[in-house]
């Protein structure tokens, strides 16, 4: 389009022009300026601070009605982009920008004119060059996600075997005998389902249950809680009975629990497993205390070849030796409420989420001050910036570019502070966003000082 343009006022100037030679007269004289060639002086004079020649300029151009300001705004632009370009090419150094190339295209007047001067930019009086400093780029924040805090239910779990998330749930198929100082079941006297605390190692067993019930249920994260009580009753005695009292027992103990923790009975499984057989299996594997080798083998080779209850039991009873031996070492430990477990459910921690969503979004769209009011007006996330390092490096970063903003020198200080203890902490990503603060902050203050001595020039 331009050519299109250029081509007529060729010929008008060659029209105009006497002999052969056409002069700088005849130009000025016909040619109309075009404004893509006039916007190279009018740059010139914004940088040397030429007002106004500058102005002069302009009204020169919008007098003529064909010249939309927005077109204008749009040249005067590009040409600013192409200086912008130049100084980009000798980033962060100190240089003396040369002008940018003309084309024929160009208004030839305006050309002849720029011919003249000497091929730089100069800032003021055509005397001092212009020095360009590109602002630095900020150093890319790394972010990692702020873990769920353990709750009361993860924390009791880490010590004891009996309790378990809600996802571990498995229902009872095969029951053996925990070791003997485990408290996962409460046992009772002979033939009985009266719960007595005071009975061998109830007291402990029962304490450890209703503590540990109490501060589960009390955390607010906790959104499920099952008890899983399974009762037991040794292998002397009818089956018949013997299943009945099985389920009394896991019974007592569900009873006991709810009265002393408050808890509802829906919460609480009540299993009836009937004699111990399993149990008393997994007795003889484990060497059965008591017991010489030869009784062991002989009491294996019973519930090998026998699969009746009640047949195994006569079998037993037949050699008064040996049921005396399994009476004296082995069924008192049947007689209980046996593995009993514990299954807890948790809800999100709210603060990771809130750290791994809202801030992160916030610090991700370089919204650092929005970042640092979410995280001072919620003592909640302060408090977890206390102890938790990707934590303590989110707030950090979104306090350093804030107090940079701010000019906030001590802000500033602190914010490193927060990120060198964060890295400490284990913290690779306050380790990396260091690294980058030791490059972009002296550069970024470099940059606004060449800016303040524009200004008091």
């Amino acid at each position: 389009d331009l050519m299109n343009r250029l081509i007529p006022e060729i010929d008008k100037i060659s029209a105009y022009a006497k002999g052969q030679t056409v002069t700088v007269q005849d130009v000025e004289t016909v040619a109309n300026h075009i404004p893509e060639a006039v916007v190279f002086d009018l740059s010139d004079a914004m940088a040397g601070r030429k007002f106004n020649t500058a102005f002069s300029i302009l009204s020169e151009l919008l007098a003529d009605k064909n010249n939309e300001p927005i077109f204008l705004l749009s040249l005067l632009g590009t040409q600013m982009r192409g200086l912008y370009a130049a100084k980009l090419a000798d980033e962060r150094k100190a240089a003396v920008v040369p002008k940018v190339g003309i084309s024929i295209a160009y208004n030839p007047v305006a050309r002849s004119q720029r011919r003249s001067r000497s091929n730089t930019v100069y800032l003021s009086g055509e005397t001092s060059p212009l020095t360009l400093m590109s602002p630095p780029v900020a150093f890319v924040v790394h972010l990692a996600e702020v873990a769920s805090a353990p709750t009361v239910g993860d924390n009791l779990a880490a010590g004891s075997p009996w309790i378990l998330p809600v996802g571990d749930y498995r229902p009872l198929d095969y029951l053996t005998r925990p070791g003997r100082d485990s408290i996962l079941y409460v046992q009772y006297p002979v033939d009985s389902y009266a719960l007595d605390p005071a009975f061998g190692q109830n007291g402990k067993a029962l304490e450890a249950l209703t503590t540990a019930l109490k501060d589960i249920s009390a955390d607010r994260r906790t959104n499920e809680l099952l008890v899983s009580v399974v009762g037991l009753a040794s292998i002397e005695g009818p089956r018949v009975r013997n299943d009945s009292l099985a389920v009394r027992r896991a019974r007592a103990v569900a009873d006991y629990l709810a009265e002393q923790t408050g808890l509802p009975r829906r919460n609480f499984e009540v299993i009836g497993k009937g004699e111990a057989w399993d149990w008393f299996s997994a007795q003889l594997a484990a060497g059965a205390e008591g017991l010489d080798s030869q009784d062991v083998t002989r009491l294996q080779e019973i519930l090998a070849s026998t699969n009746d209850p009640d047949e195994r039991e006569r079998k037993i009873r037949s050699d008064a030796r040996l049921y005396r031996q399994v009476v004296d070492n082995l069924l008192s430990d049947q007689r209980n409420a046996g593995y009993i477990r514990v299954y807890y459910g948790t809800a999100p921690d709210p603060v990771a989420g809130k750290m791994n969503g809202e801030v992160a979004s916030l610090l991700k769209a370089k919204r650092y001050r929005e970042a640092v009011r979410v995280l001072q007006a919620d003592p909640a996330l302060l408090e977890r910036i206390k102890t938790d390092a990707e934590a303590m490096n989110a707030y950090g970063v979104a306090l350093y570019f804030t107090a940079l903003d701010n000019h906030d020198a001590a802000a500033e200080a602190e914010a490193i502070a927060l990120l060198k203890k964060a890295a400490e902490k284990g913290s690779t990503c306050a380790a990396t966003n260091l690294k980058g603060i030791d490059t972009y902050g002296p550069a970024r203050k470099e940059y606004e000082a060449w800016q303040q001595a524009l200004k008091e020039e």
